[in-house]
């Protein structure tokens, strides 16, 4: 996979248009081998930091202990850093159709980061694409 990130000074987050447009820019050329979950941070100016953090091989269905630890290590570093969020997008192989355990991973996710922390919507990557993950369709 080949990611094309706009210099992170010069890309900025304001909307879901906006994260939608960073992470299409981010994943490049889709094509998924394996399940991951990728994590950006944004700084108090809407500014995306050029840390990314991809997480792969996580499982199909959502582990709790695993996305309550994530939550931790993001509190933690946002607490010592300069980031004020951090943005969410999970990938995997496959189809673009939103599977049931996609929305279980959002609801997870949703459920353990606070929307302080965590103020932006979930994306899914797949072979087809980058979409928004709503959690309650």
């Amino acid at each position: 996979m080949r990611m094309t990130l706009t210099r992170p000074e010069e890309t900025f987050v304001r909307s879901d248009a906006d994260l939608l447009r960073t992470w299409r820019n981010l994943m490049g050329p889709f094509g998924f081998s394996k399940r991951s979950l990728w994590l950006i941070f944004i700084d108090e100016d809407s500014s995306v930091l050029p840390t990314i953090l991809p997480i792969d091989g996580i499982p199909v269905e959502p582990d709790e202990r695993m996305v309550r630890n994530l939550a931790m290590i993001v509190r933690e570093s946002i607490r010592q850093t300069s980031p004020t969020c951090v943005a969410l997008l999970l990938s995997r192989p496959g189809k673009g159709v939103v599977l049931k355990n996609d929305r279980r991973w959002a609801a997870h996710l949703k459920a353990t980061f606070d929307e302080t922390l965590m103020p932006w919507s979930i994306h899914l990557a797949t072979n087809d694409g980058i979409q928004r993950l709503a959690v309650d369709e």
